[in-house]
């Protein structure tokens, strides 16, 4: 019985291990042809790779132009000019495109090396941009530089205005200071020019920085004008049109009264009430009409000689200090021989303060004799701190 168990046994042993062996052979079959596959499969990949670069390969290596290492551009009217700076001595031609590359330009470098310089003109007012291609001297190409540029024109123009000039006032005889506005940043300079006294045109720069400029000698007919410059790198400067200056503070010294309505000699002090405290250059002095012994109504005048005949712009009037009970209507009378007179401005203002009230006078006009009326105000008498004209 043991016998037949353990032979039994012995069988089924076999039988396993047969099959064991039999799956080991099946397995190993299985993972050659596995393996094989993957290499056909591979080997036709590596064949399909090769044949997508084979053109590329086949073409070899692609050489390329040195850049221009760089470009400034200088802003002009309707023009601008570009300089390109080049360290290699390869490039035959610069070629330019702008317009989207619709308008192109060969600009012949020579193979040399340094700063190269070319003005396009007939350029429209506007930004641009600027791509540039060296070409060497196998007509290899470089890749594209940009750069940017402004044109400028009459666009630009339009919108430049002159400096503006405060103030011009004689400081000694002959000697007119002006005094000027803060420049703007695109300001390069003014351009003063006049007649001295020995009739000669004499010009005088002034730079942006000057606030305050002496003309020596000065004896009439100012002008000025103002340059721009656009921006740092621009090749053209803009200037504007030249233009008079007779808003000039005239000098009193020479100034007498050769006529007055009325003044009050007593009553206002020994140092108030005549009709030359109104042009002594003393604001704390005043003209005032008689009011002792007498009053009389409006009007009220006075009337100055300039000493010689000049050309008038404008009047100015200064009320008595902390009193505004004078005159409401003011008019400004020239003469050029004190005996015909024309109207050449009218001011209605009540002086209620101590600052000045100015008036234009009309275009050209030209006199040696002011007269100053006092038309109407809240009283019959009228009275004046100061007078002040300007001119040329």
């Amino acid at each position: 019985m043991k016998t037949h168990l353990y032979k039994t046994n012995l069988r089924k042993n076999n039988s396993m291990v047969g099959a064991q062996n039999y799956l080991k052979i099946n397995i190993l079959k299985i993972t050659y042809i596995v393996c094989f596959t993957f290499l056909l499969f591979g080997m036709g990949a590596c064949s399909d790779m090769n044949d997508l670069h084979k053109p590329y390969l086949d073409e070899g290596e692609y050489i390329y132009a040195e850049k221009v290492d760089t470009v400034i551009t200088g802003s002009g009217r309707e023009r601008i000019q570009l300089s390109m700076h080049l360290s290699s001595e390869n490039i035959e031609t610069m070629r330019v495109f702008w317009n989207n590359n619709l308008d192109s330009i060969d600009i012949e470098i020579g193979k040399q090396k340094g700063v190269f310089n070319k003005i396009i003109e007939n350029l429209d007012e506007q930004q641009y941009v600027f791509k540039f291609i060296s070409i060497d001297r196998n007509g290899n190409k470089s890749l594209p530089y940009e750069a940017e540029g402004t044109v400028y024109g009459d666009n630009f123009q339009s919108q430049l205005f002159n400096r503006k000039i405060i103030s011009g006032k004689f400081t000694n005889t002959n000697e007119l200071t002006i005094n000027w506005t803060v420049a703007n940043v695109d300001v390069l300079l003014s351009s003063l020019t006049y007649i001295d006294i020995n009739d000669a045109l004499v010009t005088k720069e002034v730079l942006p920085t000057e606030e305050i400029s002496v003309l020596p000698n000065y004896a009439s007919h100012l002008m000025y004008n103002t340059a721009f410059l656009p921006n740092e790198t621009a090749i053209d400067t803009f200037y504007t049109e030249s233009v008079a200056f007779n808003k000039i503070l005239l000098v009193n010294s020479e100034w007498t009264i050769v006529d007055f309505s009325s003044e009050e000699a007593n009553g206002e002090g020994p140092n108030n009430g005549f009709a030359s405290d109104a042009i002594d250059g003393n604001l704390d002095s005043f003209w005032h009409s008689q009011w002792q012994g007498g009053s009389p109504n409006y009007p009220h005048y006075f009337t100055i000689d300039l000493g010689s005949v000049k050309t008038i712009t404008n009047f100015e009037i200064f009320r008595r200090r902390g009193n505004d009970g004078g005159a409401i209507t003011h008019e400004f009378w020239v003469s050029s021989d004190n005996v015909t007179f024309a109207k050449a401005a009218t001011l209605y203002a009540k002086l209620e303060s101590d600052n000045g009230y100015i008036v234009d006078a009309d275009d050209d006009t030209v006199g040696r004799y002011v007269k100053y009326v006092a038309v109407e105000g809240p009283n019959n008498y009228t009275h004046l701190g100061e007078i002040n004209i300007y001119g040329n």
